[in-house]
């Protein structure tokens, strides 16, 4: 009995609650050691190994039932091959929580250039591709953005019929809807890709008042505004292609209504202007 502690003690010792034990003995995981005839509990000293190896195996993403199935059960072989496939699964999980996090950077930093007024940068773009949806939505669904906030994170590309279009109207251009990418379309199968044309583009951040239709649940047309940043490359004597680009960051809800934040992204054709402009 010298050896043993109560369930406060043992607790205290492991750094948790009595209530982390209780929880560990109603599922089987670690259970007392020995019950007195009052009904309190003990632990021997042993098994702080067993409710580590537990939480350990936890921690790292098994689940109880796979941690208990380890434990219990399995050998030095199994083990190795569980741990290595979880590695696998944790490496999986750093690569995509790295691109959440620079997603979240990148839309940080555009919000922040729509917030005070509209700006513009030129960047140098290089082998990125647009790729396309494998089942491109209809229009209707990238207009829902009041009831399918997912879908703010999408592409436009828009290919004007003429380099000397100034704004977009009915017949001179197309428009589909996808994802940019610095990835081969080799890595997307089931999609077709437009490659941009590398070189200086002019990317203008900036905000389009949001209308709905009369039902309020679609947004209206003016949402694919590029007339704007058309316009401010005319003022800057920049020449465009016929590629634009439009990235939605989000949906704004303001004082005097909801806002569409935009990123257009525009490959310059002739930029013997770009130095003098950004600096």
């Amino acid at each position: 009995m010298n050896e043993l502690y109560k369930i406060g003690e043992f607790a205290k010792k492991l750094g948790t609650s009595k209530e982390f034990l209780n929880y560990y003995d109603k599922q089987d995981l670690v259970k007392p050691y020995w019950k007195d005839e009052k009904g309190y509990r003990y632990y021997a000293p042993a098994q702080w190994v067993h409710v580590i190896e537990y939480f350990n195996l936890q921690k790292i993403g098994f689940s109880q039932t796979d941690a208990k199935n380890l434990l219990e059960n399995a050998g030095k072989e199994e083990w190795i091959a569980q741990l290595k496939q979880q590695k696998e699964t944790i490496a999986q999980q750093i690569q995509n929580l790295q691109e959440y996090y620079c997603e979240a950077a990148q839309m940080q930093e555009a919000l922040e250039r729509t917030k005070a007024e509209h700006s513009f940068t030129i960047e140098y773009l290089e082998n990125y591709f647009f790729c396309t949806e494998p089942k491109e939505p209809a229009e209707e669904q990238h207009r829902n953005w009041k009831h399918c906030p997912q879908l703010q994170h999408f592409w436009q590309y828009v290919k004007l019929s003429s380099p000397a279009s100034d704004k977009l109207v009915k017949g001179n251009h197309k428009r589909i809807w996808g994802s940019l990418t610095n990835l081969p379309q080799r890595a997307f199968s089931d999609a077709a890709e437009i490659p941009l044309p590398a070189g200086n583009c002019f990317c203008y951040y900036h905000s389009i008042k949001a209308e709905y239709d009369k039902n309020g649940t679609y947004l209206t047309d003016n949402v694919w505004n590029f007339d704007e940043p058309l316009r401010k490359m005319k003022e800057c004597r920049l020449q465009h292609g016929t590629d634009l680009f439009q990235q939605r960051l989000a949906l704004t809800h303001e004082e005097d209504g909801d806002y569409v934040q935009v990123k257009t992204v525009i490959p310059i054709r002739e930029c013997q202007h770009c130095d003098k402009i950004m600096n």
